[in-house]
């Protein structure tokens, strides 16, 4: 972070090079991250703003790095002539890095708004830089800047905002409270925000564009004209599902083994969630997807047209923050690992209907979230496994790294979250070919024809018992972690 001296402006690139990477920003990041009303936040870019606004020169680093992270091939002539770096990545961190040399170390003074978003956004774009710990940092700082204002309470907001300020403030609320529950759900955090005992905050009103929202009201057009936003806080009501669920998912910490005291019983009377009608939420979460505009549902081919293109980003993150909530709330109903692997081959077949380029424009945020699919259908197995769900769950997972191989390359990501879990996949055939010679030694079982295939290893003895043959790869499945 910076230090705590005056600050002085500090050119990174040219203003052509910011306003393009702006642009690009609001072309492919802003249809998901809603943190700006676009047409207030370009006029000031435009007019240079970061020049002489500590806070905004912070907000528009920010977007740079993010929006070049995004970036395909080549610069344009016209940009790469007034820039040294011809490598994406390093644009971004260039960005980065003076962004992060110009926040305050501490926010002592008033919380600028223009602040919260910086961080917002920087907690973002390290899950793109592949830096889960620095995604926690940024959000701890947010956090930390919406305590101290009371941000989680429209009551507590600066009297006299314009209603363009309010609608930016409530899309940073709920998009960072997205980003608490994905990193609880897919990377085992806490929550720190709850979005229905600690927040009030109204959703962000569902306008059909940023220039309908005015320094004094919110123009709400007809049905004819469906609102991107629509899409989004719908995924919205699924992390508000998510975030009573996710922690009933994973594993039971060691604080919760003394089953049949007196603490155990009072803290799962009081905040265990009521799984009892999982199929209830389920059905109500796909109804409340269904009723959705066929514009946020299915993702058409890109255009190129921010009109047109902003409704299939919204269509992809819904449908896989939908079976996320599926694959959580079939954890918390004990369903079979047959269902499990049923759910993620239907959803590994819907994503082959979604046109590559989406993917390709979100680049390595979007390719988490795929793989976090993956992490809930290992993280899940907490029960020892048939010869035949075995090799359900291997082909569920090798299925799932094929696509997000693919995926990288056409990104050209370094990321390595493919590699990690067939890693992963690998590290389940040894303990289950460990686990079958063990266990026919132990029943003085010989074989003429050994065989390292773990599947082929099952073939050849079927009578083993399923705790047998499993030794070991419950605790395996547990500390699955390919995100």
């Amino acid at each position: 972070m910076g230090t705590g001296s005056p600050w002085e402006y500090s050119q990174v690139a040219d203003a052509s090079v910011i306003e393009y990477l702006a642009d690009q920003y609001h072309q492919i990041v802003y249809p998901i991250l809603l943190y700006f009303h676009w047409p207030s936040f370009y006029t000031d870019i435009v007019a240079r703003r970061y020049l002489s606004d500590r806070s905004f020169y912070t907000l528009t680093m920010a977007v740079c790095a993010t929006a070049a992270t995004r970036l395909s091939g080549e610069l344009p002539p016209r940009i790469a002539s007034v820039i040294k770096i011809r490598n994406n990545s390093s644009l971004s961190g260039i960005f980065y890095t003076a962004c992060i040399n110009a926040l305050p170390v501490l926010h002592t003074d008033e919380v600028e708004f223009n602040f919260m978003r910086t961080e917002a956004l920087l907690g973002m774009l390290c899950l793109e830089y592949n830096n889960i710990r620095g995604c926690h940092a940024h959000l701890h700082r947010y956090l930390a800047m919406c305590a101290e204002i009371g941000f989680n309470d429209e009551s507590k907001w600066p009297p006299g905002l314009t209603a363009i300020e309010v609608e930016e403030r409530r899309r940073l609320f709920w998009q960072q409270y997205h980003f608490d529950v994905y990193l609880a759900t897919i990377f085992g955090s806490s929550i720190r925000q709850r979005g229905q005992t600690q927040c009030q905050v109204l959703y962000p009103a569902e306008v059909y564009d940023d220039s309908d929202i005015g320094e004094t009201d919110v123009h709400l057009r007809g049905d004819d004209h469906v609102s991107f936003i629509r899409g989004w806080n719908f995924v919205t009501d699924l992390y508000r599902i998510l975030e009573h669920f996710v922690q009933k998912a994973h594993p039971q910490s060691s604080q919760q083994a003394r089953r049949g005291s007196l603490m155990d019983k009072l803290l799962s009377s009081n905040t265990n969630p009521d799984t009892s009608n999982v199929a209830n939420i389920l059905a109500i979460a796909q109804e409340m997807y269904d009723s959705l505009p066929v514009e946020v549902r299915e993702a058409r081919p890109l255009t190129g047209q921010i009109q047109q293109d902003r409704y299939g980003f919204q269509a992809i993150n819904a449908t896989i923050t939908l079976t996320t909530l599926k694959m959580v709330l079939a954890r918390t109903e004990d369903r079979s690992v047959n269902q499990l692997c049923t759910m993620a081959g239907s959803f590994l077949d819907e994503l082959l209907t979604i046109p590559t380029a989406y993917i390709r424009s979100t680049s390595t945020a979007m390719i988490h979230h795929l793989a976090g699919v993956g992490h809930i259908l290992g993280y899940v197995i907490t029960a020892p496994l048939s010869q035949w769900t075995f090799i359900q769950v291997r082909s569920a997972l090798l299925a799932m790294a094929d696509l997000i191989s693919s995926l990288e390359t056409a990104i050209k990501s370094s990321s390595g979250i493919a590699l990690r879990l067939r890693n992963h996949v690998a590290r389940i055939d040894t303990y289950m070919t460990e686990a079958v010679k063990n266990s026919r030694r132990n029943q003085v079982i010989h074989s003429a024809i050994p065989s390292t295939d773990p599947r082929l290893l099952f073939a050849q003895n079927d009578s083993l018992s399923e705790q047998e043959t499993l030794l070991q790869v419950r605790h395996t499945m547990l500390i699955i972690y390919v995100c």
